[in-house]
């Protein structure tokens, strides 16, 4: 018994040994591959999850390259990373990542930016584009390959502000397309704002609004458009295109006689500053006794901001905006008064800017000095040569700003009557916002109260703030 055993070995196996070995075998070896198929599917899905996650947010992200482009997947997390200028959804957009599957945070680290405004202005004439406006650097360059693209055979001429404190017009991605789109119209004019797009111009027939929701359609971001566009006049009837705005007054026309050219350009320059333009002659036209009325209500229209006026043969289309419901309600009772309501189609909104126009007017005996920020170049000229007329005197204009949001306020109508209320060779007079303040030497209380009184008259609308001493004896 003892010399089996010995002979065997301490290693050998008993006889009975042998089929209970291979049976935990057989069990634990399946045991080993599940493991080893699971550790393949967690170290497969660990590589592809990140992948799938990319792929979908990049797809998501695709019609909106600024978010795109500061997104970067980390593992299973979203991390969106850098400084971005804000737009209309972008929240929204956003938060429908966080519904990828597979994602496990959406981490939003972006600083979001508060900028100025973009602007842009565009006219297109016989053989070149004009612009100019308020731009990034980046956005400059884009806008102008995208003109480019669009009418490949125009020069470009610029006078295009550079600045980084500019924010990203929204209607930019797509505008190449937008453009080419209004190839047809003529007299092309766009100005853009950072939401905003105002389209003005001539189109042979009535397609208008039809060509820019196709504009529109080629936008990537949704966005506003104000539509000028109108259908040519009839050859048998006069025509007239007018616009105003803290740029420069464009007037187009032809008339029947010289005349009515003659009335209209003198009404239009009284009213709104020196043209540019031309009126043309053409005495097959008949006479328009409605264009002889829309010379009455020109001057009643200086009031309204970037002014557009046409004619499509069969009535007159006026675009812009006044700064209170009671301007406009001069302005249409004036249209009805001129019995013109059947052949007008107004379209002027009210606005209300957070930006009033202010001055601020410091006289000491033989020099005047001015200085503030209107709402534009006519405002500007218009009280500088009613100041200069009024006192005969040396005027300083120290710093008299054009800015483009700035109201056309009610105090501009009557400056003429306001700072001839002021009999007085020191004084200073400040109007900003709804308050107007009064410094100076009269030679009585009683003089300083009338000043002030008759102020308060010519603008009722004001808190009169009076300052004023007596001038000692």
């Amino acid at each position: 018994m003892n010399d089996l055993y010995a002979s065997r070995g301490p290693f050998m196996p008993l006889g009975g040994d042998v089929q209970t070995n291979t049976s935990h075998s057989l069990i634990v070896l399946p045991a080993i591959l599940l493991c080893l198929l699971i550790l393949g599917i967690v170290i497969y899905k660990s590589d592809t999850i990140p992948v799938r996650i990319a792929n979908e947010a990049s797809q998501q992200l695709k019609p909106y390259p600024r978010l795109a482009s500061v997104a970067d997947v980390r593992g299973r997390s979203l991390v969106l990373q850098g400084t971005i200028d804000p737009f209309p959804g972008m929240d929204e957009i956003i938060g429908q990542l966080a519904t990828i599957n597979g994602l496990r945070r959406l981490d939003d680290r972006l600083v979001r930016l508060s900028l100025d405004p973009p602007y842009v202005h565009l006219k297109r004439d016989e053989d070149s584009i004009i612009l100019n406006g308020t731009l990034s650097q980046a956005d400059f360059d884009s806008v102008v390959s995208q003109i480019h693209a669009a009418f490949p055979y125009y020069a470009i001429r610029h006078r295009v502000q550079v600045e980084d404190t500019v924010g990203k017009p929204l209607w930019l991605e797509g505008l190449a397309k937008g453009l080419h789109v209004l190839d047809s119209v003529e007299d092309l004019e766009l100005r853009g704002w950072r939401k905003r797009l105002q389209l003005n111009g001539r189109i042979s027939d009535g397609s208008s609004q039809m060509l820019v929701r196709t504009m529109a359609a080629s936008i990537v971001h949704q966005i506003e458009i104000e539509n000028r566009v109108v259908e040519q006049a009839s050859p048998d009837h006069p025509m007239l295109s007018l616009s105003a705005n803290q740029d420069i007054l464009e007037l187009y026309a032809t008339v029947p006689n010289w005349e009515l050219a003659t009335q209209l350009q003198k009404i239009a320059e009284d009213s709104f500053g020196l043209a540019v333009g031309r009126i043309e002659l053409n005495p097959n036209l008949a006479d328009d006794q409605v264009l002889s009325s829309m010379l009455s209500l020109l001057p009643e229209l200086a009031s309204v901001k970037d002014l557009r006026l046409m004619n499509d043969g069969n009535r007159y289309v006026i675009w812009g905006e006044v700064s209170s419901s009671r301007r406009l309600e001069k302005i249409t009772r004036h249209i009805s008064e001129l019995e013109l309501t059947n052949v007008i189609d107004s379209n002027i909104d009210v606005y209300k800017s957070s930006t009033p126009a202010v001055l601020t007017m410091l006289r000491y005996n033989k020099q005047i000095t001015l200085s503030g920020n209107l709402p534009s170049s006519f405002v500007r000229d218009r009280l500088l040569g009613s100041t200069r007329e009024i006192f005969a005197t040396k005027v300083v204009e120290y710093s008299l700003n054009i800015q483009q949001q700035t109201d056309y306020s009610s105090w501009i109508e009557v400056w003429p009557e306001v700072v001839q209320s002021i009999p007085l060779d020191v004084f200073g007079i400040a109007v900003n916002g709804s308050r107007i303040f009064l410094t100076g030497m009269p030679e009585s209380e009683g003089q300083s109260q009338g000043i002030a009184l008759r102020i308060g008259e010519l603008l009722p609308d004001y808190q009169v703030h009076n300052w004023m001493r007596v001038s000692p004896p």
